[in-house]
């Protein structure tokens, strides 16, 4: 959405409810700096950040998508970082929040966070699972109790932010313990680790970085990663054509 308001200007409004006290709560490892730029570079595209605040979407009927309504009374989702829209052009629609206040738009996103998808896993390895859904695991990512089976991303509670760059890097760890254990080897060990490099984009010309402690600013951020979101490159590191290939 801030990527098409970017691009095609600014004529609608924009307002943002987060129930923390800054953006990008969530992730520990930003710097203060981190929060207040992307902040500032949100309210100069005109968007209206609301802090500390919840939306309550029980009285919204208009989702697109059906589960929106029932994971939202919820307060928790089967799926992970949920995203559902309600749109109603004709008439503007009310999100009452926590503080009392109320939103209107013709457009309402409900993005739930990332909140892991357990729904494989809730029952049978409930034993395992930490207070967050997540499976506990040791460092060769092997789940507590459960020596042959290994949980890796999201699902895992591995000391580490949850950003695909270091999934990806679990996953290749695993591979290669895989192949140890086929030769009989001894399964390596991994050192859990804070990413180097966290860019955030705001739009497709805009986004803040956060190198080894120093923030960095848009122009990093833009020639990296703002141009395509690493798509192309994900694309490439899965798949060995252009076309998905279908695993029976």
């Amino acid at each position: 959405m801030f990527r098409g308001r970017g691009r095609f200007g600014r004529e609608k409004s924009v307002t943002l409810v987060h129930n923390g006290p800054h953006l990008l709560h969530s992730m520990p490892e930003l710097k203060a700096k981190v929060h207040k730029r992307v902040a500032t570079r949100l309210a100069a595209m005109g968007v209206r950040i609301l802090y500390n605040q919840r939306a309550d979407l029980s009285g919204v009927t208009t989702a697109i998508d059906p589960r929106t309504l029932d994971e939202a009374k919820q307060g928790d989702s089967a799926h992970s970082h949920t995203s559902h829209v309600h749109v109603n052009l004709a008439t503007p629609i009310t999100v009452p929040l926590s503080g009392g206040e109320s939103v209107h738009g013709n457009v309402v996103v409900f993005c739930g966070g990332g909140r892991v998808n357990n729904s494989a896993y809730r029952t049978s390895l409930s034993d395992a699972m930490d207070n967050h859904g997540r499976l506990r695991v040791d460092n060769t990512h092997a789940v507590q109790g459960h020596p042959s089976l290994f949980a890796i991303g999201d699902c895992c509670d591995s000391p580490e932010p949850k950003l695909a760059a270091l999934a990806m890097e679990q996953a290749k760890f695993l591979v290669d313990n895989f192949t140890r254990m086929l030769k009989g080897k001894a399964l390596k060990r991994r050192k859990f680790m804070a990413p180097g490099l966290v860019f955030i984009p705001i739009g497709p010309r805009d986004g803040v970085a956060l190198f080894k402690g120093m923030v960095l600013g848009r122009r990093i951020v833009t020639a990296v990663k703002s141009k395509d979101l690493f798509v192309k490159r994900i694309r490439g590191e899965m798949f060995t054509s252009k076309e998905a290939k279908v695993v029976p």
